[in-house]
Parts: structure tokens; sequence; C-alpha cells
């Protein structure tokens, strides 16, 4: 029988409700220090990139190659009314989606940063948002057995982690797909639509988001033609249903909406690749392609075009990392991931490695592979790896190597 200093203490039974509370809140304190445990490493890291490109003209020259031209000629002009004659080629900036300049040149404008260093802290910013949204995200999907600091040490050691700090779209698709994968979790349809009209216009293969979210809006849409609803319940099904899909493709939308008024060709961002050779082939046939090239030898030379075998060797790995997702039933990153590689095969391999170890659903699933390391030590020495792989990566792309454009 309780006695009456417990009837005073937890008149109500809601005693039993402290515990879950005070769980929620150490999970959410233990969040925030990870997010500025991520903050910290990752403006530390940008701190050495700095300093290790001095001895190669400066982080400006050094940490700028390839698609980073591209991009901070965006940032600080807008997009081309027409093509501009480079090296013979009719080259133009429309491949280049406009979210990630977008933001960029608004910060520019802001806070009066060059282009490339506008570039360089929305990517940082849109970093540091992918490791907090992921924190919660594996949360809810990863179970009990997650390693949230091993995590965000997989983030800033990853060898090719530098890719999310240079002026590219890298890190804007991460914290958006992060945003996309969490509004689905935690069922959300008008957020997982805006974070798809979102992801349509920071990389062309953002479409790809649109089927899913369709089919899954379509299923639940199906609840409205149960027996018994009243009429409102079933509109309020079916807004919840079509809302999301308004959204999603405004993103792209909008882009060929300004392509047909800057260009009068509202596809130019696809018409473009042509000038970079890339046209629709077989996606099988490109893999085969790839494979029968056998040209190891190009990754010795920086210089040298990129490694077809090297590019298509990913595509099995993409492969095998969507097998292991769809065993565990994550359907959305399975479709994301696979959906994404098939897409870009059908231009050929090149980039496939940067498509494959960048993409946050690739990450999300090594990150399940460290989760399953027990020995601190062994992780502890696989970080210490990573870090000089890193170092020697950051070294190539100083370098201008073609195996990381």
């Amino acid at each position: 029988m309780g006695s009456r200093h417990d009837a005073l203490v937890n008149p109500a039974g809601r005693l039993p409700q402290a515990a879950p509370r005070v769980a929620r809140v150490r999970a959410q304190d233990t969040i925030t220090w990870l997010v500025a445990l991520a903050a910290g490493l990752t403006l530390l890291k940008l701190l050495l990139y700095i300093a290790a490109a001095q001895p190669f003209g400066g982080a400006e020259q050094a940490l700028c190659e390839w698609d980073c031209q591209w991009y901070r000629h965006t940032i600080q002009n807008g997009y081309d009314p027409e093509p501009r004659l480079v090296t013979e080629h009719d080259f133009t900036n429309w491949a280049f989606f406009p979210l990630f300049p977008l933001l960029a040149r608004a910060l520019k404008f802001v806070t009066g940063l060059s282009a490339f260093w506008a570039g360089t802290a929305v990517s940082v910013l849109c970093f540091i948002g992918f490791a907090a949204v992921s924190l919660r995200y594996r949360e809810l999907t990863r179970g009990p057995v997650v390693r949230q600091t091993s995590w965000i040490v997989l983030l800033i050691v990853f060898p090719f982690s530098f890719y999310f700090l240079a002026v590219y779209s890298e890190s804007t698709y991460l914290f958006v797909t992060a945003l996309l994968l969490l509004a689905v979790r935690t069922d959300r349809p008008t957020g997982a639509g805006v974070a798809t009209a979102l992801l349509t216009a920071t990389r062309p293969t953002g479409v790809l988001a649109i089927p899913y979210l369709a089919v899954e809006r379509l299923w639940h849409a199906r609840l409205a033609f149960r027996p018994g609803l009243d009429f409102a319940t079933r509109m309020r099904i079916l807004a919840d249903s079509a809302f999301p899909l308004a959204l999603a493709p405004l993103g792209i939308a909008l882009y060929m909406a300004y392509l047909y008024w800057l260009t009068g060709d509202a596809l130019a961002f696809s018409h473009i690749q042509l000038a970079w050779e890339r046209e629709f082939v077989n996606p099988l046939k490109s893999f085969y392609w790839g494979v029968m090239k056998a040209d190891w030898g190009a990754l010795l030379d920086p210089h040298s075009p990129q490694s077809q075998i090297y590019g298509a060797m990913f595509v099995p790995i993409a492969g095998i990392t969507c097998l292991w997702l769809l065993w565990r039933r994550l359907f959305l990153e399975t479709w994301l991931l696979g959906a994404t590689v098939l897409l870009a095969l059908t231009t050929g391999v090149l980039s496939m490695p940067r498509f494959v170890l960048t993409n946050p659903v690739f990450l999300l699933a090594l990150g399940d592979g460290v989760d399953r390391i027990s020995s601190r030590t062994v992780r502890i020495s696989l970080a210490a790896v990573a870090v000089l792989l890193q170092a020697y990566v950051l070294y190539l792309w100083f370098l201008e190597s073609s195996a990381l454009m």
C-alpha cells in the first residue's frame, strides 16, 4: 500500500513519466554536444586544409579544382546566357543546379566574402547541418547499437570528406537528403515534399526522390477510401497525399523555367552535357566498357584521363551496399543510392567514385559497419589510417588528379 507521502508526490501517477523525460533531455544534450564536436573538428580541419594549401599557391588556388571553378564562376556571375568557348568546347554552367550557388551568392551579398569563401562557408554549414540531422536519423533507424561519437569521427576522418568542405554541392546534397530521410521516417509529408523540392534544385539526381514520394503518398491516399470515414477526414487524408507531391518538383521546375527565360531551352542543363561528351547509353554497356578498359595505369598519373575501370569498380560496391540496406528494410536509402548510381551510369562511369563515396546513404551504410566494430583499439587504428589516406587524397587534389574529378 502506498504511503500518504507517495500520493502527495505523485497524485496522478505522473512520477513514472519523469524517467522518459529525463532520458529525452539527456539524449538531446548528447546530440548537442556531438554537433558542437562536429563543428569544432570541421573548422579545425578547414584550417589544416588552408595551411596545407599554402605551398600549392594558397587556398583559393589549390582547394578550388575541377567543378569548384564552375561553381565559383556561377556564384560570382550567375548563369551564362550562352555557351563559352573553352578548350574547343562550348561549355557553360547550366549543368550545375542552382541551390548551392544561390545560397553562396546570398551569403556573398550579405557578408562581402569572395565567391570562393562564400561557397566554402555554405559547404561547411551544410556539412555541420548534415551531422546534426544524421545523428537524429541514425538514432531512429539504427537502434541501440548506434555509436554516435564514432559516427562524427567517421565523418571527419573519411578519406574523401574533403569534398564536403570544397566549393561543391556535395554538402548541400548531404544536408537536404538527410532532411528528406528524417521527414519520411518521422511521417512529416509536407517536410518531405519541401526537402524533395530542395533536392531537385541541388542536383539532377534529386528528381529520383519524386517517384518514391509519389508511391508513398499514393499508398497513404488509399486510406481515404476506407468505409465509415466522414467527408472532412477523407479530404484531409487526400490533401496530406497531394500537397507534398505538388511541392516535390518545384525546385527543378523553377530552374527549368529560369533556363527557358534565359536561353529559350528549359532542358539546357541536360543538353549541355554533350559538351562534356556525356550522352545517354545503356547502363550495362557503360559498366561493361569501363571494366574492359582495364586502364589501372591511369591512376599512377594524376594528369591522365580518369581511369575507366577505377570508376566502374564502384558500381558493385554500391550494389552490395544497396543489398545490405534492402536486407535492413531501409527502402528509401536503398532507392536513393541504387537509382542514383544507375542514372549516373547512363552517361558513363566518369566521376562514379565521387558519386558513390560522397553519397549520404553510402556514408550511413559505412557508419553501420563502424557501429559493429566492438574493439575500441580497432576503431582508433582505422581512424588513424583514414587520416593518412585523407592527407594523401588531399595531396592528389592539389595536383589536380583526374581520379578525383
